[in-house]
């Protein structure tokens, strides 16, 4: 049988030989990094924060007005901000130093965890009274006129929002763009891509512009900005943290399976706690004893017998093997994985997050007053139409959503027919993995093959974020942990799979890979 998606891979990975070194040169120029944070606030933890807000040691105020100065410091070198409420962040603030005046600072802490902790929220997650047009010229030029869930728990723990992250267009891609806010830049390395569709929130917080950000995941978008961006994230498991407020809001039947919302941070416990904080009435999932000594490591270097995959960093491999042997010596039971089984991993995961989902037609010609994408056929832009203006500069679409809607339109480029195949191997392979990580295994492996590359390098390297979409394609938790910089300076990490359900185990293998890489 004729495999279609290898072929397109083969192609792509022949294309990137020319394209590569032309984007370097396009982006040459771009080259620099965000200055370190000088004041110490920008790099306490949410622990270390609220402490010194309850105890006034520190005035809420003061936090959120640093943060804002940051901000408005390091966006015009890596517009990673969509909208600001500085304004009513400050309000919010001043309102939390008159809490901490007047109560009791300790039980205010109890009931507010994140008690006046800036951070920042992806633009397409409803926050009232802030833009829906989702960084599409064709989008909405109405106002958000409610909080999401997820933004009324955050609120609701104490913590004070100060602005939206950037996202691609329609929140479609691994390169943060739109026509709308323009190219969010890595803040580690102007020339590299932050990654996306959570790129915005990536660049604020991995440049101490926000102490933590929200973001979604539907194939690897709180994953590799972390990656990129040095911080980490975690993809809950599927129903643990509501998607009420999600946008644009998709109703096929695995759309609250693979799509999903969670925290990026810059330590494995605010991880934890926002983790908690943001599962509401299904917190208790997560309070479970993990005992290290008894769990079983398996741990992967690469998927190497593809050749369309880029070859793992030899600097991952080497971090990844070191960070096995480390449980090893905790008496965890450490074996390689097997990827013999898994050679069809990425059909199978290009058929989870494309083939099987029934996305509608996303170059709708005018905006909508719902979250839902419009259907009527009248209503939708040409493709092809659309693919050559882009090529010439003319499309209202930026090209990464184009180049989405082409591979929608292609079924992610499963060859007709061989549908059927490809999700009995997923299932197989699904119910494989499920079974070898059980309730007490986990898969240490790339969170992709390199550190950040040039910008628009993913559009060609959509076979390397199988790494990112085992998750999504087997509804599994997933944790993004930060474990060092390359010899440029730019960020790399790995990722901590685990079985269903069993985001303890991800976030207590994370803690435990901090402390390792620490001690370093």
């Amino acid at each position: 049988m004729f495999n279609l998606f290898a072929f397109f891979s083969f192609v792509s990975k022949l294309l990137r030989y020319l394209v590569d070194p032309v984007l370097v040169i396009i982006f040459c120029r771009s080259k620099g990094a965000v200055p370190p944070a000088e004041n110490d606030v920008l790099t306490m933890s949410i622990d270390e924060l609220t402490n010194k807000i309850k105890s006034q040691e520190i005035k809420c105020l003061d936090v959120v007005q640093n943060y804002i100065n940051r901000a408005k410091s390091v966006n015009p070198k890596i517009n990673a901000i969509a909208e600001e409420r500085f304004e009513e962040a400050l309000k919010e603030a001043k309102a939390v130093d008159l809490l901490c005046e007047t109560g009791n600072g300790e039980e205010l802490r109890k009931i507010m965890p994140l008690l006046g902790v800036p951070f920042c929220f992806k633009q397409v997650i409803n926050v009232k009274g802030m833009s829906r047009h989702f960084g599409s010229l064709c989008g909405d030029s109405d106002k958000m006129e409610s909080d999401s869930e997820v933004m009324r728990l955050l609120k609701e723990a104490g913590a004070i929002c100060i602005m939206t992250g950037n996202t691609p267009e329609k929140s479609i891609g691994w390169e943060t763009y739109n026509f709308v806010i323009g190219r969010t830049r890595n803040p580690h390395d102007f020339s590299k891509t932050c990654g996306g569709s959570s790129g915005g929130d990536g660049a604020l917080v991995g440049s101490n512009s926000a102490v933590f950000g929200v973001g979604t995941d539907f194939a690897g978008s709180i994953r590799l900005p972390g990656h990129f961006c040095g911080i980490y994230g975690h993809k809950p498991s599927p129903g643990l943290i509501s998607i009420e407020g999600i946008n644009p809001r998709f109703y096929f039947p695995l759309f609250e399976k693979i799509s999903v919302i969670g925290p990026l941070a810059k330590t494995a416990d605010d991880l934890t706690l926002l983790v908690k904080i943001m599962a509401g009435n299904n917190r208790n999932q997560l309070e479970t004893n993990v005992n290290l000594d008894e769990i079983r490591v398996f741990y992967m270097l690469g998927l190497e017998s593809r050749w369309s995959i880029t070859r793992t960093d030899s600097h991952v491999k080497e971090k990844i093997l070191k960070i096995a042997k480390h449980f090893e010596s905790k008496s965890s039971k450490v074996a390689e994985f097997d990827t013999k089984e898994y050679y069809y991993l990425p059909e199978v995961t290009n058929m989870g997050v494309n083939g099987i989902c029934q996305f509608p037609h996303f170059l709708n010609k005018k905006s909508t007053n719902n979250n839902n994408v419009e259907k009527a056929e009248d209503q939708h832009a040409s493709f092809l139409k659309e693919f050559w203006k882009s090529v010439f500069g003319c499309s209202k679409y930026t090209f990464g959503l184009i180049w989405f809607q082409m591979i929608c339109q292609v079924k992610g480029f499963i060859t007709p027919g061989s549908e059927n195949h490809w999700i009995e191997e997923m299932e197989r392979l699904k119910k494989l993995f499920i079974n070898q990580m059980s309730s007490d295994g986990v898969l240490i492996l790339p969170s992709y093959p390199t550190s950040a590359v040039t910008h628009y390098s993913t559009l060609l390297r959509a076979i390397d974020s199988t790494y990112l979409t085992i998750a999504n394609t087997f509804h599994l938790p997933c944790t993004q942990v930060p474990v060092g910089k390359d010899k440029n300076g730019l960020p790399y990490g790995v990722q901590v799979i685990a079985g269903p359900n069993n985001d303890a185990l991800c976030l207590a293998v994370a803690k435990e890979i901090e402390n390792f890489v620490k001690n370093l």
